[in-house]
């Protein structure tokens, strides 16, 4: 959708052309400037095409498809583009199923565009992965700094969630900062960051009431 003074019309819908039944295309965006990035995290289960995120372009006011990103070591089932987000030259995909380090214990992709062509640059892991902590599953990256979400963290108990923040320097991302809470189930299920701020989702919390 883009807005003409206070009015927003659709400009356009985007689709992929190895879509297929329940790969859920969309389920997770991001975008910036003229560039979006777009998650299909369930690729396959019908036979479809893989887990994969896409990157579409706009030029003179259409946008399309530039590259269709797919992590090195991504197998069935991981979810890969569960979670997805963009800075300039930075995309950032989340595989939150992903059991390289224990059964669903999460990964995530950077990868770098370099002219027109996208090349995965590090495939990233908490410092303490263990099953179930869907790290992964949502992500969010600013300029050289990426914050991942970590749901089923059970850190500060069952399913208490985490929160990772990486930082990149010469082209290499290590963590910086695990950062957690004591009284929220699930912290990390949403993860949002700008600069020197992140924000971390915990649904869980039932300081309101019941969750």
């Amino acid at each position: 959708f883009v807005r003409d003074g206070g009015v927003w019309t659709e400009q356009q819908t985007l689709t992929v052309a190895d879509a297929a039944e329940a790969d859920f295309f969309g389920n997770s965006v991001s975008i910036d400037g003229d560039t979006a990035l777009i998650g299909k995290p369930n690729g396959n289960s019908y036979g479809g095409a893989a887990d994969a995120a896409y990157v579409f372009v706009r030029s003179g006011g259409i946008w399309t498809q530039q590259q269709k990103l797919m992590g090195s070591s991504v197998a069935h089932g991981d979810e890969f583009g569960l979670g997805v987000s963009l800075s300039g030259d930075v995309a950032l995909v989340g595989a939150g199923r992903d059991d390289t380090y224990g059964n669903l214990s999460g990964a995530a992709y950077v990868f770098v565009r370099n002219g027109d062509v996208w090349t995965e640059q590090q495939k990233l892991a908490a410092s303490d992965p263990s099953s179930g902590d869907r790290f992964g599953s949502t992500v969010s990256v600013s300029n050289d700094t990426a914050v991942i979400g970590s749901p089923g963290h059970d850190g500060n108990g069952t399913g208490s969630g985490a929160a990772y923040v990486f930082r990149q320097t010469a082209g290499v991302w290590t963590q910086q900062q695990q950062i957690t809470t004591s009284d929220a189930p699930g912290f990390g299920y949403a993860v949002s960051i700008s600069g020197d701020i992140a924000l971390v989702g915990a649904p869980g919390d039932d300081e309101a009431g019941s969750v």
